[in-house]
């Protein structure tokens, strides 16, 4: 008998063992990383058409800021937003603290500067 057919081997989604489950989550993660890649990447031209206005009104806002880190962060990145004065915000991505960072960027909005480090970050990788 199987160590699958015993229930030592967890099942993936689809019925198969472990290995394909690993599978799964690395085209999972791919994915995610693609999909982050290309919001950042229209993000990154004017708003001029409709679908830009709408992505823009979608993401240009704390909410928007926090998928952008959520998205980041399941790339095994850490984040830090900054404050530093009127119209001044600094963001940056890092693998670890005491690395140089692999994203930093600093803008009027706090959304523009998480924007700008996240496309920074993910055009490095």
């Amino acid at each position: 008998m199987s160590n699958r057919a015993d229930g030592l081997l967890p099942e993936g989604p689809d019925g198969a063992g472990h290995e394909a489950g690993a599978a799964h989550v690395t085209l999972s993660r791919d994915r995610r990383r693609a999909n982050l890649r290309a919001a950042l990447g229209f993000l990154q031209l004017p708003p001029r058409s409709p679908e830009l206005r709408l992505l823009h009104r979608w993401l240009d806002s704390w909410t928007g800021l926090g998928l952008v880190v959520v998205g980041v962060e399941r790339q095994g990145l850490r984040f830090s937003l900054t404050h530093i004065a009127d119209d001044e915000w600094r963001a940056t991505f890092m693998a670890h603290p005491m690395f140089s960072p692999a994203g930093f960027a600093v803008a009027a909005t706090p959304w523009e500067a998480v924007q700008q480090a996240a496309w920074t970050t993910l055009k490095r990788a």
